[in-house]
C-alpha cells in the first residue's frame, strides 16, 4: 500500500467509524483520520495516519498531556496488563485475528503517542476500510478506560 491508496480509503473508514457511534467527533484532515474521545476533558485523540518515514499506516492515540500518558502507563503497570494483548483481545471480539505491537513514545511535535502499525494484509484486500475501522475501534476500546481517558474520577 502507498500513501495515495491509503488516503483514498480514509473517507470510507471515516464513514464506518462514524456509524459505530463511539467517538464525539470524526474529522478528515490532511490524509489523517482524527477521532475525538467522548470524554470532553481528554486532551488528545485517536488517529489513523500514514507515516512517510516508514511508508506504513498507523492507528493509535496521541496527546500533548504528559500526565494523561503517565496515567495510562500506571494503569497498565498496576494491573499487569499488556497493551498489545488488550488490543488483540478487542480485535478478536471484532472478528480479527492478529496482535499488533504497540509503540509508545514522544514524537517531534511533543505529543505522547501510543500506536500500532496497520498490518499490510489489513490494507491490501477488498475489506481494507472495514479492517482499519475495526483496528481503530479496538484501539479505543483498549485505551478508552485506562488512566484518565474516561474523564475525571468521581470524588
Amino acid at each position: 500500500m502507498d500513501h495515495q491508496s491509503f488516503g483514498s480509503l480514509l473517507p470510507d473508514v471515516a464513514e464506518l467509524v462514524g456509524a459505530a457511534g463511539v467517538f464525539a467527533a470524526i474529522e478528515l484532515k490532511d490524509d489523517v483520520l482524527l477521532c475525538t474521545p467522548t470524554a470532553s476533558d481528554v486532551d488528545g485523540g485517536y488517529e489513523l495516519r500514514w507515516d512517510a518515514t516508514s511508508a506504513r499506516a498507523y492507528v493509535g492515540f496521541s496527546s500533548p498531556d504528559r500526565w494523561l500518558s503517565e496515567s495510562i502507563e500506571a494503569d497498565l503497570m498496576h494491573c499487569g496488563d499488556d497493551l498489545d494483548e488488550l488490543i488483540e483481545d478487542e480485535l478478536a471480539e471484532l472478528g480479527e485475528d492478529y496482535r499488533p505491537p504497540v509503540e509508545h513514545f514522544r514524537n517531534d511535535q511533543m505529543r505522547y503517542v501510543f500506536r500500532s502499525a496497520v498490518p499490510t494484509a489489513a490494507v491490501e484486500d477488498a475489506g481494507a476500510a472495514d479492517r482499519m475501522c475495526r483496528l481503530l475501534l479496538a484501539c479505543e476500546a483498549a485505551l478508552g478506560h485506562l488512566g484518565q481517558m474516561s474523564g475525571p474520577e468521581d470524588e
